[in-house]
């Protein structure tokens, strides 16, 4: 041997040894960047695999994977307890320690969560992998979709009937017993289940603890349990964040000699404001009488109670009761309660006009050819005369007719009867002198006047169509219009009695449709409550795009509201 060669060699073997050490993955220097996404190319056991008995799986993927984000997208179900990952170039084994259970189905997800190591492209679609340990495979599959502006990554929880009292069922406590999560698209699959009915949820489940977190997560509901034989397809799901705040009374003041002006948290339901308790003590215990309640308009944060005559410089106390905010959580029982003294009984100050919209200034241009003008006192008026206050005439100072309503005692609504004339010249005449307030005191000014022109009709689209329900389904539906290019152009309309729709003033565009049936009759979309559980209302989301064209009608469009599961 030449020991002339010994450090040589030594020093070739440790840079070797050094270079195999500092290797790695790593992307090519150059090219275009990598856009596939990852693909799982063989599994153990195989599909469907019967009579399994190891303690281990395996999946090969057709390149090198993010490990974490792996872990972190794989779940099994029935739960096999703690997984053990054991690594190995572009394949991962796995290993638990749990007992398999005799004659289940398992089903191994892996969500759309799990990336590649270079350019964390993720799996297109979820991945999963069923085994059975006994001689017979659950084939029962539900697919479906969740409709919001970012549907990728959302979990889908299955709840069964069998092991689950859905009365006392919480997601918030409860993992589900099937998962699965939605693609790029929104799209979902849960396969391989037994046949039984179940409960679904889809839950922004940012934490991935598989329990559903009211103060972070987004959730979805449906409008009835799933009943499995077969396949269910085409369940749909719209997200919102649940609010379980309870609203609470913020302060009272008394406004005049006979009103109260009561502060809320939040906004409150009106339609449930009927029911609401007010009772208005003073220190002996004595009750003031409340005549009558409404809310503000628009904010509703305020209600207002109508009494009899309040004691000068009498303290007094509200108290309230079965009070809702529009999430349908009551009143907070310990802030319920709020003091006032009663106001001086001389009213010294005139009323005024607090709002007036949409014509928020004279001259004002592009008002629609059916505006509803609402116009928002700042104390409450004597109603007799109203009907002789507000006067709307054309360019040629003709009357047109239009309908009066007195929203509350402070606002006032005013809708002309038929559409008015595109790119035309219109006034609104207040006459101010012949309103009073309760306590006879008038406007300071005489007369308010509001020139407006209308939208030029040429500049928009007209769309047409109906809504085709079930022969004996007599609820009411509301249909909204969303432009794609311009994502906060939402318009709503309600239908007629025959579920026609029309929208005749949209600007030029791409057009999708969604509708929904109004259970509750607040003509705004429930989402529903995930516990207590309450279901949502039925909606359906248009996968067509209509084109609308400045000039043109777009007509004989259909909905078809599926059928409930």
């Amino acid at each position: 041997m030449n020991f002339r060669n010994i450090p040589f060699l030594f020093l070739f073997s440790l840079l070797c040894i050094i270079a195999f050490r500092c290797a790695g993955i790593y992307p090519p220097s150059g090219g275009p960047p990598d856009t596939i996404p990852p693909a799982i190319l063989e599994t153990f056991p195989q599909p469907s695999t019967l009579n399994f008995s190891d303690n281990h799986f395996s999946i090969s993927f057709s390149e090198y994977m993010n490990k974490q984000s792996v872990e972190n997208a794989m779940f099994v179900s029935p739960s096999l307890g703690k997984l053990e990952y054991n690594w190995s170039g572009e394949e991962v084994d796995v290993s638990f320690s749990n007992p398999l259970k005799e004659n289940t189905t398992y089903v191994i997800t892996i969500g759309t969560d799990a990336a590649d190591f270079r350019e964390r492209n993720k799996l297109k679609e979820t991945f999963s992998l069923a085994f059975s340990t006994g001689s017979a495979i659950d084939s029962g599959k539900i697919s479906g979709k969740v409709f919001d502006d970012k549907p990728s990554g959302v979990m889908i929880f299955a709840y069964s009937n069998r092991n689950y009292s859905f009365d006392t069922l919480s997601p918030q406590k409860i993992s589900p017993d099937y998962i699965s999560q939605t693609g790029n698209d929104g799209t979902f699959t849960l396969d391989h289940l037994a046949k039984a009915t179940y409960r679904l949820f889809a839950v922004r489940d940012d934490e991935r603890n598989l329990l559903y977190d009211v103060s972070s997560n987004e959730i979805g509901v449906l409008t009835n349990d799933v009943f499995l034989e077969d396949s269910v397809k085409d369940v749909q799901f719209r997200l919102s964040k649940e609010d379980e705040t309870k609203p609470f009374l913020l302060s009272a003041n008394a406004v005049s000699s006979t009103e109260i002006e009561l502060n809320f948290s939040e906004p409150i339901d009106t339609t449930r404001l009927a029911n609401g308790k007010f009772q208005i003590i003073n220190i002996q215990h004595r009750e003031l009488i409340v005549r009558n309640i409404f809310p503000d308009i628009p904010s509703l944060k305020k209600i207002f109670l109508e009494t009899q005559e309040q004691t000068l410089n009498e303290l007094y106390n509200v108290i309230v009761s079965e009070i809702f905010d529009t999430s349908g959580n009551v009143i907070n029982e310990t802030q319920d309660t709020a003091s006032f003294t009663s106001a001086n009984p001389v009213d010294t100050i005139p009323p005024s006009i607090v709002s007036l919209s949409p014509i928020i200034a004279d001259s004002i241009r592009g008002i629609e050819l059916q505006p509803n003008i609402l116009c928002v006192f700042n104390e409450s008026i004597n109603q007799k005369k109203i009907q002789t206050t507000f006067h709307l005439e054309d360019s040629t100072r003709k009357k047109v007719p239009f309908n009066l309503e007195m929203r509350t005692p402070r606002v006032v609504s005013i809708s002309p009867n038929e559409k008015l004339k595109s790119v035309n010249w219109y006034t609104l005449s207040i006459i101010l002198d012949s309103v009073e307030d309760k306590n006879g005191l008038h406007f300071n000014d005489s007369i308010l006047v509001r020139h407006f022109k209308t939208v030029d009709e040429k500049d928009f689209g007209i769309l047409k169509g109906k809504v085709i329900a079930g022969e004996n389904d007599s609820a009411h539906y509301f249909v909204s219009v969303k432009n794609i290019e311009r994502r906060n152009y939402i318009q709503q309309v309600e239908v007629n009695e025959k579920n026609e729709f029309e929208f005749d003033n949209l600007v030029q565009g791409k057009y999708v449709l969604s509708t929904f049936r109004d259970d509750d009759g607040n003509k705004k979309y429930s989402y529903g409550k995930s516990f207590p559980f309450h279901p949502s209302e039925i909606f359906t989301e248009s996968s067509d795009t209509l084109k609308v064209r400045a000039r043109w009608s777009v007509e004989g469009v259909q909905i078809t509201i599926p059928r409930s599961r």
